[in-house]
């Protein structure tokens, strides 16, 4: 059973009949020789392998998934001694995030960030004052670039792993009410 037969697919099911009997049979067409019963041509075949059906899985939303692959980047960066470019990841992280919990598609730029989350993020309820200072205080970090001292630039890099890990919660409890 495929989805489209297809050139490739029938060249496919023609090999495999040289040692096993295959049928191509397209989903609409399976479908209707089904709704014939005991007159279809099917109804003494017998299926070898059928791919078990299951619901998909609920996929990470992109904006998640970019947040945590700066946020890994981000403490590689750290560990390897360069808190310049891990500092920029970080906030970007931080942003993604922060997106995420407004319901937007897309960060805010890091120079728009702060004029964002004091005009709307807090006052819409998406950020608490707690998780504005966090986004304050990676901005004003990533400022200080290899200046900043390896305990705060660690420090912040949990604080913002913990950030993510709510805001993955939060999505995906409000998305099973949904």
């Amino acid at each position: 059973m495929v989805d489209r037969v297809d050139e490739q697919a029938d060249r496919t099911a023609a090999s495999i009949s040289e040692r096993v009997p295959v049928a191509l049979i397209d989903l609409r067409t399976l479908s209707g020789l089904q709704r014939l019963g005991a007159s279809s041509p099917l109804a003494e075949s017998r299926t070898l392998y059928e791919v078990a059906s299951t619901a998909p899985a609920k996929r990470e939303p992109w904006l998640l998934r970019q947040a945590r692959e700066k946020l890994q980047g981000a403490e590689l960066l750290i560990r390897q001694g360069c808190p310049a470019p891990a500092l920029d990841l970080l906030l970007g992280a931080l942003l993604a995030g922060a997106a995420i919990r407004a319901g937007q598609e897309i960060p805010p730029a890091p120079q728009q960030a702060g004029i964002w989350i004091y005009a709307e993020a807090i006052p819409k309820g998406a950020l608490t004052p707690a998780q504005a200072e966090l986004a304050m205080r990676a901005m004003a970090l990533a400022q200080g670039g290899n200046a900043v001292p390896d305990p705060m630039l660690r420090q912040l890099a949990e604080d913002i792993s913990i950030f993510l890990q709510q805001t993955d919660a939060e999505d995906s409890g409000s998305s099973a009410l949904a």
